[in-house]
């Protein structure tokens, strides 16, 4: 939009002030999701919804507003023919509507164990699954095995 082209000339001018190449796009990547939830589905129940857009009387949403919106440019320093060298900037902006969360502990502990690295319960020291006991972890890195 307006803005980003604003901030591209505020950079450009801000390189040449300084006597670096100005940037110059390479790339950009726009991607809008404009409804998503995330569900905990348990065998045997119905699936909840854990993650979802947020509504709210108060803030009612905009018509064709999307719920996320991702907006990904690559810039090379420029106009002189070594952009390659010098490298890339990203930059990332991401847009979000009020989310709303429902979580309880099933829910936590699933994203504590799904974002626990590989291994990480192995670690000879005893990892958070041997101490809560729940057999994830039972006689790896014990001594004698």
């Amino acid at each position: 939009g307006d803005d980003e082209a604003a901030a591209a000339a505020a950079a450009q001018a801000a390189a040449a002030a300084v006597g670096a190449s100005p940037l110059v796009p390479s790339l950009e990547i726009k991607a809008s999701a404009y409804d998503w939830f995330v569900a905990s589905a348990v065998a045997g129940e119905r699936p909840r919804k854990v993650l979802g857009y947020w509504r709210s009387s108060k803030h009612p949403r905009e018509m064709n507003t999307p719920l996320t919106h991702v907006h990904l440019v690559a810039l090379l320093p420029g106009g002189d023919g070594r952009g390659a060298e010098l490298g890339q900037e990203l930059r990332l902006r991401v847009q979000l509507l009020p989310l709303r969360a429902h979580l309880d502990a099933s829910v936590l502990d699933f994203c504590k164990g799904f974002a626990q690295a590989p291994g990480a319960a192995a670690g000879g020291a005893g990892g958070d699954a041997e101490a809560a006991g729940d057999g994830r972890g039972a006689g790896k890195g014990a001594a004698g095995d």
